[in-house]
């Protein structure tokens, strides 16, 4: 009888690699590229900001499938992002609320300022567990 045989082929798992880092360095792009769109007042299209976040992404993946840079860091740097995102937000959204301030719809600065201090405390939280 037939068995399958696992894949040990090492191309697999560098696409494998590839997807990964790419999702990883677009989460962690993405929110970098639209708030400098939105503070310059939007020069780009939407559909322009994507198209660049994927191919920065996607020569930003090369490191990490090479092996010069840790996939694992990064992917630690993603959760902790998603993480400190959602605290941040939460913490800013309680702050304002208590302060009773106003912003306008339009204002980037509440989302500037939120993902500023989230990838300052994912830089920490990562730099602290592999010192």
């Amino acid at each position: 009888m037939n068995t399958i045989q696992p894949r040990n082929d090492p191309i697999f798992w560098a696409t494998v690699d590839l997807l990964f880092s790419f999702v990883g360095v677009s989460i962690a792009l993405y929110p970098v590229i639209w708030i400098g769109n939105a503070l310059l007042e939007f020069p780009l299209a939407d559909t322009t900001v994507r198209i660049l976040v994927g191919v920065l992404a996607f020569g930003g993946a090369y490191p990490f499938v090479t092996g010069d840079w840790s996939l694992g860091k990064l992917g630690e740097f993603t959760f902790a992002f998603a993480g400190s995102t959602v605290f941040v937000g939460l913490l800013l959204a309680f702050g304002i609320a208590a302060l009773d301030l106003q912003f306008a719809g339009e204002n980037p600065a509440p989302q500037a300022a939120m993902f500023a201090l989230s990838y300052l405390l994912s830089f920490i939280v990562v730099k602290r567990r592999h010192r």
